[in-house]
């Protein structure tokens, strides 16, 4: 009796029925070229490179069927093998996202009818919901001259992309840097950095609104020192209210949430659309106002902001913020960050600049106006400048003084002359 005979089964049945039941419905159905894909996989010299590969492999039928996955397929999407061999193609539809599906099947549809495909990259979306980012290299595989099938490689680039987009950032990043302190140095006016400021952010951002408010000396209230905003959004706000956009000047309330952020002194990032609305409406003392807020939000679509206080060593002296449709991550929470601090130099600057010139104004104020003579030398003995009472007591101008030598002009005397010429280059 043979051995088929002894184990109670027909002599003349397939041997497919000795193949696990997961595997009868691949198997039953499979056609010639198929057979031969998977006997490919599974001669030896290929099967230990086909499942020890540290990248996804994935072989396919002609027609876009699953022939067989490696182990490292699995450990990347979370699926068991028998969830996606012998299924179609489309069924990764569960772990790509939509548009790399098309492309995964465009591609495809392009190898089998013999065009090249070089290398491209899709996302992958892991059980955990983590989006990877994947690069295909496929080829065709041949018998006989024709295609029967196709094999992926799958490699994880997700952390090569990161590191590129995280040098693509910095890179923007110290370039509107570059721009804003060169605009300072051009001795730019505040209010023209501060719209450059926004015009670079909205680029890297894509903000819908940016908005830089100051801090009061008395430190009550915030007030908008720019406001940018896309001609056709500011055009729609307008219609709302009926007339021009206000000047914004928040009062800093007990408990309000600028007040909350300023206090904290730590940027703060929401896609919380409430806390949205509470921001908008502390813009406004207008009852009015208040009530169309939630219509202003949506003409504006915004649906993330991130509000940076502009902190100066411990004093904090205005809010940076920025708002758009698309959600903010840490990530770019982080960058404005560093902006924001950019921003603090400049304006830190500009206002010791500014403190410097009122200081000497009161100088020279002070100086023309004391009642005794006062003037300034070099070593020559040439005047640098002169007062008005020294002009009194010499009897020039100060167009005959200045830039002239006293020694030449004989109006010191001739004793005092020749005591003092000793300390002089002359």
């Amino acid at each position: 009796m043979t051995k088929r005979e002894t184990n109670n089964k027909p002599a003349g049945k397939s041997a497919v029925s000795e193949q696990p039941a997961h595997e009868n419905a691949v198997v039953a159905a499979e056609h010639p070229a198929e057979k031969e894909l998977r006997q490919l996989v599974d001669e030896k010299r290929y099967k230990a490179v086909f499942e020890s590969a540290g990248d996804i492999m994935m072989l396919f039928d002609k027609k876009g069927k699953i022939i067989d996955v490696n182990g490292k397929s699995l450990d990347i999407n979370g699926y068991s093998k028998e969830e996606v061999v012998g299924k179609d193609i489309r069924v990764l539809s569960k772990i790509l996202t939509k548009k790399s599906m098309a492309r995964v099947v465009t591609n495809l549809l392009k190898r089998m009818a013999g065009f090249e495909v070089p290398p491209y990259e899709i996302d992958l979306i892991k059980k955990t919901g983590e989006l990877l980012t994947f690069e295909i290299s496929a080829q065709p595989l041949r018998k006989g001259g024709k295609i029967i099938g196709d094999l992926g490689i799958l490699r994880d680039v997700t952390e090569r992309k990161r590191a590129d987009q995280e040098i693509l950032q910095k890179s923007s990043d110290i370039n509107l840097i570059n721009i804003i302190n060169e605009a300072a140095n051009q001795g730019k006016a505040f209010e023209e950095i501060l719209h450059l400021v926004s015009r670079e952010t909205q680029k890297l951002f894509g903000g819908n609104v940016q908005i830089v408010y100051l801090l009061s000396k008395v430190k009550k209230y915030l007030s908008m020192d720019n406001l940018n905003l896309p001609l056709r959004m500011a055009h729609g706000i307008e219609r709302l209210i009926g007339g021009k956009i206000p000047e914004i000047k928040i009062k800093l309330k007990p408990g309000g949430v600028y007040t909350d952020i300023l206090s904290k002194g730590e940027a703060v990032l929401t896609n919380d659309h409430d806390v949205m609305l509470n921001m908008a409406r502390e813009c406004f003392e207008d009852n009015t106002l208040k009530i169309l807020v939630a219509t202003a939000i949506k003409i504006l679509g915004v649906n993330s902001t991130i509000s940076v206080p502009l902190k100066s060593d411990s004093e904090i002296i205005g809010l940076l913020g920025i708002g758009r449709h698309e959600a903010f991550t840490e990530s770019d929470m982080k960058r404005i960050e560093t902006i924001a601090g950019q921003l603090v130099s400049i304006i830190k600057r500009m206002r010791t600049e500014k403190q410097l010139e009122e200081s000497e104004d009161n100088l020279r104020t002070y100086l023309e106006n004391a009642p005794d003579g006062v003037y300034l030398s070099d070593l020559n003995g040439k005047f640098l400048y002169v007062n008005k009472k020294t002009e009194g007591i010499l009897g020039y101008s100060k167009e005959e003084l200045v830039d002239n030598n006293y020694f030449k002009l004989n109006i010191l005397s001739e004793q005092y002359s020749k005591t003092v010429s000793p300390l002089f280059s002359i």
